[in-house]
């Protein structure tokens, strides 16, 4: 029912559903957010929503944006980074265009942390060449356990490289990604045992309680090459703590920007229970509220 009122929410609605999960529209105020996650022992990684852009020059825009983030972050001494969707930055159009963009981010801000985003299945390969042709210490690639084709893509990877492990949110056909819940969680599980067990840095990108718990147990002798990332304002219980408890390092990935809405339907629709948490919380604030 909840999926079926969803694309008939007015966008003044949507944007209430959105607060606890965007942070903010400026700069100003997804650094702020991410200060006061750094705070309490968390890292982060600052997302600028949008994708497909709509030509070489709003590409470029996009780049300058990053850019201009990654010197307000150093500037702060944040413990930040960024991601990148590559058809924010082009690839969907101007491949030259695209691979300059990259170049020019990395040739100012290599050093920090930058992970490149993995969107639909037209672009893994190539999403994949430009993290093996830009590789350094600094830059991560997301991988979708939900492909089938991502454990084949593991043998491809140079040494040493760092990979952000997710299941993946876009709609794809059968004979390119897993359908079913349970073959997509056991993929996952065998692709962060692979890449580990090859000596690779793995971020464990997941809200889904079995995975953290059978990674936060069976992993602990790798603590040095994982982290785990979430989703900022999405509840997950106490397991952030728990884990930067158990010595992980936790990172919380922070999207922000004004296209916040298109991403806030998704979201939605991906998780409608996401509705009825924030509902929950609203309606708890306005009881707190009435009793004073």
């Amino acid at each position: 029912m909840i999926n079926k009122i969803i694309p008939i929410l007015p966008k003044r609605l949507v944007k209430i559903f959105a607060k606890p999960y965007i942070a903010g529209e400026t700069d100003e105020e997804a650094l702020e957010v991410v200060r006061k996650l750094n705070d309490q022992g968390f890292s982060a990684v600052l997302d600028i929503l949008g994708e497909q852009a709509e030509n070489g020059n709003d590409a470029i825009r996009t780049t300058l944006k990053y850019m201009n983030l990654l010197e307000k972050i150093d500037g702060l001494h944040l413990d930040c980074g960024i991601s990148i969707k590559p058809t924010h930055l082009g690839l969907n159009g101007s491949k030259k265009i695209f691979n300059q963009n990259i170049r020019d981010i990395l040739s100012v801000f290599g050093d920090m942390t930058i992970q490149i985003d993995m969107e639909d299945s037209p672009y893994t390969t190539q999403t994949i060449e430009t993290y093996i042709k830009n590789k350094r210490p600094s830059l991560t690639l997301a991988l979708q356990s939900y492909l089938i084709r991502t454990l084949d893509d593991i043998e491809e990877l140079p040494p040493n490289s760092s990979i952000r492990v997710c299941k993946g949110i876009y709609n794809e056909e059968p004979n390119v990604a897993f359908q079913d819940s349970e073959v997509i969680r056991a993929n996952f599980n065998e692709i962060v045992h692979r890449l580990l067990h090859k000596g690779h840095q793995v971020a464990i990108a997941t809200h889904d309680f079995r995975i953290l718990s059978y990674s936060g147990n069976l992993y602990s002798k790798f603590k040095d090459r994982i982290e785990f990332q979430f989703l900022y304002g999405v509840p997950v219980g106490d397991w952030p703590l728990r884990l930067k408890g158990y010595g992980y390092n936790v990172r919380m990935y922070v999207p922000f920007g004004k296209e916040w809405y298109p991403y806030c339907m998704r979201r939605m629709k991906e998780n409608p229970k996401l509705i009825t948490y924030v509902l929950r919380n609203l309606l708890n604030g306005r009881r707190k509220q009435a009793k004073r």
